[in-house]
């Protein structure tokens, strides 16, 4: 604050509030990461539902995210472990973008089942993986044939393609 005397003297105090702005942009940057993550989990679990990827529900459901404020992160994820075949795809349709490549062919698996996988891997004609299939069946086992899943990048996607919303998250917390 700025005062004048009768002799022209100016007397100024300058106080310093940068430990309450900093205070604030701190609770700012946590909220822009929790927004965000709730956002990137509602993102992901919308894709997973227009694909009608939905058997169990459990995949849809498992779906969270976790601010990480030492890393001033947030991880976006699903702990069941075929989430990440829904990702990335598998045999035929894999992307390779995570590094490995899919299978091709057909492939018999049981669901759920792995006491009764066929093949360890092993690839098929069509002809062939349908025999098997069939065989397994006459025995009372739910077998199916695949050549794989079409990735459904909900991670890469749900964020991706919603960066304007992101942005625009964090410019509403940074301006309250």
């Amino acid at each position: 604050m700025a005062k004048g005397t009768s002799g022209g003297n100016w007397t100024i105090r300058v106080e310093d509030h940068s430990a309450e702005i900093l205070k604030d942009l701190e609770a700012a940057k946590e909220r822009i990461l929790e927004n965000w993550g709730q956002l990137g989990v509602t993102n992901a679990v919308d894709i997973i539902t227009a694909a009608s990827r939905i058997d169990t529900d459990a995949m849809r459901g498992s779906f969270s995210h976790q601010v990480q404020k030492s890393e001033d992160a947030v991880y976006v994820g699903s702990p069941i472990s075929y989430a990440k075949f829904h990702e990335f795809g598998t045999g035929t349709y894999h992307d390779s973008s995570d590094g490995k490549q899919g299978r091709k062919g057909w492939w018999v698996y049981v669901p759920g089942d792995t006491d009764h996988q066929v093949g360890n891997g092993k690839v098929y004609s069509k002809q062939e993986a349908l025999k098997i299939m069939f065989a397994l069946r006459a025995k009372g086992l739910d077998a199916r044939i695949t050549q794989g899943v079409k990735p459904l990048h909900m991670l890469k996607n749900g964020i991706g393609d919603h960066i304007s919303e992101f942005k625009q998250i964090a410019e509403n917390e940074l301006k309250k």
